[in-house]
């Protein structure tokens, strides 16, 4: 399909976030990914590539792989591989330099495939200059790790990744991708281009770069992804982590949570995990059923993976936000009007004695302030206190989520009853 103006627009506008003079566009972080490892073996001529153990590349079938008593094998769950993983892709653990420096040494990978933070495995933080190492190309998959901030994690960190990869954030929800090299990664792509070839080189397609995901990724640059979003969504996730190390602290559990930016994670692990492994085997997918479940049952919905909190840059913090609403300022009110929140939901009477859910299982009501609508506490604290038998009785500022119109809103809970 025929540009349109957005690609320049949204090209420019990632060469300053990023520091990458070239862009290139895809649906998917998956397709972004399988092109910049095409390209990377094209220009090296080296077969392989090397990911971290418990890695998360979309549908990558080279990132399929994981290691079992220290050998590479296909990753469970793995439907249909076309090959046994070890022979296309190399795979070590996260934040082990020597083992990454020794499967470098055979010089026959022709790129690195990374997030610059695990993050589908909890949260594992790189430990200080670990992605300086080089030997080969570097891919940075950003996809997630876009929650450090404008320009992510690269950018946060000053990375100096040969392409990096933009997935499903960048067109809020419509499909869209980018991925971007350096100039001398391009001037290698030109000098090896033949255009007699170019529609049949296994790279671009021919939604790639149509105009609805440019004109998404050009809106939501410029209105969603921003630093004043990040500004305020940054703080409202060190208090949310905040949070549930006290919660974690004063239960004596041995957990431990992990903050990126504006996204933190807790784990069943009583030490932070350093590598994928690790992460792994803290997960408890019973206990993490259960849990959502049990906050989907008192209307809080959680991600479907793991325990992700990401707070909205729309989240209404009552410390800081009474009083500023234009009806608030017309009629005195501290509490915003069911039509600012854009909510139907009809308010009610939550007054009362706590209610009770179970034989010990005991949750204590809480009222959205825009709306009215009964909700509860989203954090595992909450959860804790009513796993153990505790009744709540005091209401620290914390953030539920209300749905509202069809639209998930962050908001500030008050506790009543």
């Amino acid at each position: 399909m025929l540009p349109s103006e957005d690609a320049i627009l949204v090209g420019e506008e990632l060469q300053k976030r990023f520091g990458l003079p070239y862009w290139q566009f895809a649906l998917t972080a998956t397709d972004a990914n399988r092109f910049s490892i095409r390209l990377a073996r094209h220009i090296t001529g080296r077969p392989k590539i090397l990911v971290f153990n418990w890695c998360y590349h979309g549908t990558v079938d080279e990132s399929f792989i994981t290691l079992s008593g220290g050998i590479a094998k296909a990753r469970r769950g793995n439907i249909g591989p076309p090959v046994d993983p070890a022979v296309t892709t190399s795979v070590v653990e996260f934040n082990d330099l020597a083992a990454l420096e020794t499967a470098l040494k055979n010089e026959d990978v022709a790129c690195v495939l990374a997030e610059p933070a695990l993050t589908n495995v909890g949260i594992v933080l790189p430990e200080p200059g670990y992605h300086a190492a080089r030997g080969t190309l570097m891919i940075l998959d950003e996809t997630h790790t876009i929650c450090a901030g404008p320009g992510g994690y690269t950018r946060a960190e000053n990375l100096e990744p040969d392409f990096l990869v933009f997935g499903k954030p960048i067109a809020g929800g419509v499909p869209g991708a980018a991925y971007g090299f350096t100039a001398e990664i391009a001037q290698c792509i030109t000098d090896r281009q033949n255009l007699e070839d170019c529609d049949t080189g296994g790279i671009g397609g021919t939604l790639a770069g149509n105009a609805l995901s440019l004109a998404a990724m050009r809106a939501t640059l410029q209105k969603v992804l921003t630093q004043d979003a990040f500004d305020r969504m940054i703080p409202m996730a060190e208090r949310w982590t905040e949070g549930v190390a006290k919660g974690i602290a004063d239960f004596e559990l041995p957990w431990t949570v992990t903050r990126l930016g504006c996204r933190a994670e807790y784990l069943f692990a009583p030490e932070t995990p350093r590598n994928g492994t690790e992460a792994h085997d803290a997960m408890d997918f019973e206990l993490e059923r259960f849990m959502h479940l049990y906050a989907m049952n008192r209307g809080i919905l959680l991600t479907p993976f793991h325990n992700i909190a990401m707070p909205s840059r729309d989240c209404w913090d009552r410390r800081f936000h009474q009083g500023n609403t234009k009806s608030q300022r017309r009629t005195g009110s501290t509490r915003p009007s069911a039509v600012e929140g854009n909510c139907r939901h009809q308010p009610l009477d939550v007054a009362g004695p706590s209610v009770q859910f179970g034989p010990s299982l005991r949750s204590r009501p809480f009222l959205c302030e825009p709306c009215g609508f009964k909700t509860f506490f989203a954090t595992p604290t909450a959860i804790l206190c009513n796993l153990r038998g505790y009744e709540l009785s005091c209401c620290s500022p914390q953030i539920s989520l209300c749905l509202c119109d069809s639209v998930v809103k962050s908001v500030a809970p008050r506790m009543v009853g």
